[in-house]
This record gives structure tokens, C-alpha cells and sequence, in this order.
């Protein structure tokens, strides 16, 4: 029965396993300990557990531009728009439908990004200075609308990457902001704190699991507000301090008491 479930794919890999620790317990109980064991020893086919997707975290500007030509050829504009916005300002794919112009003048920009992740300890809302670009402009003023879906834009955009670049990564939205990270760790001459900022984080060590240097295209034109860079933090986060021995044994006894039946 486990291998005919396990073939057809009609439960979950955890599902799986629990149908076969039912299965060896009750052979237990019944007094079959061998038929117990060799259930034990049942593994889950290897080749039938779905796996995890591989994820794109470079954007180069062949892709880029690659993306960009198939939005237009196929008049795309929503894709279009938020690929203009992902790859000037790498911006979570949720932060997009709320960017606000605050400011128009002197050749510049002012935008006002909402944090998608901000909390007491990680995450802010944003106010950024970028240099005057009509199609960033442009595209702003298209994900505003109403009709804009951000969930439709990612799907055509994950339609679009499989069709065009075959056997390779999807490239999604969040693609672009681990290359804006790429493009901070590649220009030395910006200092953590400002990086920080114009990723949104309040700490300077989050943005460490964000993009590599050596994959780095351009260079960041981006400048935080000082109202932003106020909020960083260069402390790094406090690990908690070890527990002693007695602790220790405190906690073990009262994870397994949950297990008792």
C-alpha cells in the first residue's frame, strides 16, 4: 500500500510517512515485530519527492534586456512596468504597488517605498533620492492603476523566463533585488551603513545574505535620506547567551513531555 501511495503521488511525503509509522506501530502491537522492522526500513522513493526549484538571484544586463524586448514585442506593459521598477530600485515584488513620488524637481526623484517586512527589529519603510528616469516615471504611474495586479505580472514573468532561457532558474522580481545587493557588495566605496539603507533593513548584517560581489553589473545610484540612515544599526544582533547544563535538561524534559501518550 506505502509504494502504491508513494508511485501514484496521492499524499504528501510527511503524510507518507506518517501512514507508515501507523503501519509498523499496529504490526508491533500485533505482535509481528520483523513485519514492524522491514516497514521501518521503508524510504520514500527519492525520485518522487518534488523538488525545491531552483532560484535565480542574478540578473545580468543581457537578461535584463532580453526580458524587456519580449515584454514589448508582446505589448506587456504591466510585466514591462514592474521589470523597469525591480531592476531601477530592487524592491521587494509587495512593495511595489505602494511606491509614492514625494518629489519632481532639480533633474531627481523622491520616492517614498512602504516596507514589506518591517518590524520592532528588521525592516523600514523607505524615502530615497534617485536621478530623474521618464520610463521609471512611467512605470510608477502604470502599477498605481487599479487594475495592476502584481501576482498576474509575476506570473507572465515566470512564463516569460521558462520560455525564454530553457534548463535555467525562473528569474523573478525578487531576482532583482538580490542584485541591487550584488551591485552594493561589488562598489566598495559605499559604506555598510548606507547599503543598508537603501535595502530597507535596520541592521547592517542582513544584507549579507543578499547577492555577491562578483556578480555586480552597475553601479548603485540610489542615495538614502538621512531620516534612513538614522535608523541603521552597525551593531550586529546579540546571539543569545549558552544555556548551562541544568537548563539544558530543564528544557529537554519539557519538549519530550509533549510527546508522551
Amino acid at each position: 500500500m506505502l509504494t502504491y501511495l508513494a508511485s501514484q503521488r496521492l499524499v504528501t511525503v510527511a503524510t507518507w510517512c506518517g501512514y507508515r509509522r501507523a503501519l509498523e506501530v499496529h504490526q508491533k502491537r500485533m505482535g509481528f515485530h520483523k513485519a514492524a522492522q522491514k516497514i521501518r526500513q521503508l524510504n520514500y522513493p527519492q525520485e518522487d519527492r518534488k523538488k525545491r526549484p531552483n532560484r535565480c538571484k542574478q540578473v545580468d544586463q543581457e537578461t535584463h534586456k532580453i526580458l524587456i524586448d519580449d515584454a514589448n514585442k508582446r505589448s506587456d506593459y504591466d510585466l514591462l512596468a514592474a521589470l523597469v521598477i525591480a531592476n531601477a530600485l530592487g524592491v521587494r515584488p509587495a512593495e511595489i504597488s505602494g511606491i509614492k513620488v514625494m518629489m519632481e524637481k532639480y533633474g531627481y526623484l523622491g520616492l517614498f517605498i512602504p516596507g514589506a517586512k518591517k518590524t520592532d527589529r528588521r525592516g523600514m519603510d523607505k524615502k530615497i533620492i534617485i536621478p530623474y528616469d521618464e520610463q521609471l516615471r512611467m512605470a510608477i504611474k502604470i502599477v498605481l492603476e487599479p487594475s495592476w495586479d502584481i501576482r498576474r505580472a509575476q506570473w507572465r514573468l515566470y512564463s516569460s523566463s521558462k520560455r525564454l532561457f530553457p534548463g535555467c532558474a525562473a528569474v523573478s522580481l525578487y531576482s532583482y533585488r538580490h542584485q541591487l545587493g550584488s551591485d552594493l557588495k561589488a562598489d566598495s566605496s559605499i559604506p555598510d551603513k548606507v547599503k543598508s539603507a537603501i535595502m530597507g533593513h535596520l541592521s547592517t548584517q542582513s544584507i549579507s545574505v543578499y547577492g555577491r560581489p562578483k556578480n555586480g553589473r552597475k553601479k548603485c545610484l540610489i542615495m538614502p535620506t538621512q531620516s534612513n540612515l538614522d535608523k541603521v544599526s552597525t551593531v550586529s544582533p546579540t546571539k543569545a547567551p549558552p544555556l548551562s547544563r541544568p537548563e539544558k535538561n530543564q528544557r529537554c524534559q519539557k519538549n519530550r513531555s509533549h510527546f508522551v501518550i
